[in-house]
């Protein structure tokens, strides 16, 4: 592994980042349901991926008929993060939803040495227990029915989906061109999805929000999450973890600037506290 497909890898992570910070801004300004949005985005997305990879002239070409299990696993994944996430956003707000999915790199501490072979450290269970502090912090008073514990349960679904589907194609499917698996994973998410828009037809095509769903699905879709599996060929899953950190803190200032959500002081306290553990956690030993 060379110097400079590493340092590389951690600046197209930040530009993936970066990107990514906005796409919670959809599920607020997109009137459809959740699952809708996701559908018209998996199909937005695999559409622009597949004329990259014909303008860029990458492989298609899966090996075997593991890989081919494999990506369709981790393609049903990708489907059930991205749903439950933008379910969780919907029902509840963006700082809550993201606060509850960036558990997902104290998860991925916890599940990458199940795949790896790897020893658990005690840093990471003494991060766990914290982390347990700062998701108690954001939830605590709201009662079992309340929009805030149900956003955060789904955001935890959300963070887990991810996790896997992060240690899985690292395991599995990191030899295969980024760009070609990510289309493969939209694909299966289409199709997965595909009967959502018939049943729900009459509301998709008579949305006005096109536009939102194009710049969703080509923007803020294809271009960051090919970017951030092409990085993990260089570097571990728990390494990418660390710089998606930031994430949640971006989005939460788009959100409190475009959508006037502005987070209590217990769930900043809560979310600073889950998010700088999980940074913690995650940080750089000689992973890179």
């Amino acid at each position: 592994m060379s110097l400079s497909n590493v340092t590389k890898s951690i600046f197209e992570i930040h530009i993936a980042v970066l990107l990514m910070a906005g796409v919670p801004l959809f599920a607020k300004l997109i009137s459809l349901l959740a699952i809708d949005i996701i559908a018209i985005r998996s199909i937005i997305g695999a559409i622009s991926l597949f004329i990259f990879i014909k303008i860029t002239d990458v492989s298609l070409r899966v090996l075997t008929k593991k890989d081919f299990c494999i990506i369709c696993i981790t393609g049903i994944l990708l489907s059930i993060h991205w749903v439950t996430c933008f379910h969780a956003i919907k029902i509840s707000s963006v700082a809550v939803a993201l606060i509850s999915l960036y558990t997902y790199p104290i998860l991925t501490v916890f599940m990458e040495p199940i795949f790896f072979h790897e020893k658990i450290h005690v840093r990471d269970a003494v991060a766990g227990i914290f982390v347990l502090i700062g998701i108690y912090l954001t939830v605590c008073g709201e009662g079992v029915g309340s929009s805030i514990m149900a956003g955060f349960i789904w955001g935890v679904i959300s963070a887990f989906a991810y996790a896997l589907r992060n240690i899985v194609y690292r395991r599995y499917l990191k030899s295969y061109p980024s760009s070609s698996i990510m289309f493969y994973l939209l694909v299966v998410s289409s199709v997965l999805l595909l009967p959502i828009i018939f049943i729900d037809s009459k509301d998709i095509f008579a949305s006005k929000q096109w536009l939102h769903l194009f710049v969703l699905g080509v923007f803020f879709t294809a271009t960051p999450h090919t970017i951030l599996m092409r990085s993990l060929r260089y570097i571990k899953a728990n390494t990418v973890g660390l710089i998606a950190s930031v994430q949640p803190i971006y989005a939460i200032l788009l959100a409190a600037l475009i959508l006037s959500e502005i987070p209590s002081l217990r769930t900043m306290i809560g979310g600073g506290i889950v998010i700088f553990t999980s940074a913690y956690a995650t940080r750089k030993d000689n992973d890179l």
